[in-house]
């Protein structure tokens, strides 16, 4: 079974990117790349956990997607 992954992608929390790398799009635009699996980083940040907290859901052991998908 082949997957692909991307486990080193920035949020808007991390210095020098942009404000525009929420979660909603940067799953729209991993799916445009082809990923199936998506790490991100800004782990700490109490914003970016905040943002965990409204837009994800636990999906499998670790796993999170989207709770609302357009």
């Amino acid at each position: 079974m082949l997957v692909n992954v991307d486990f080193h992608i920035h949020g808007k929390y991390s210095g020098g990117t942009s404000e525009s790398m929420t979660l909603d799009k940067i799953a729209e635009q991993g799916g445009l790349k082809g990923l199936d699996i998506i790490g991100t980083g800004d782990a700490l940040h109490k914003g970016w956990i905040k943002h965990i907290k409204e837009l994800l859901a636990e999906e499998n052991d670790g796993i999170y997607s989207l709770k609302f998908q357009a």
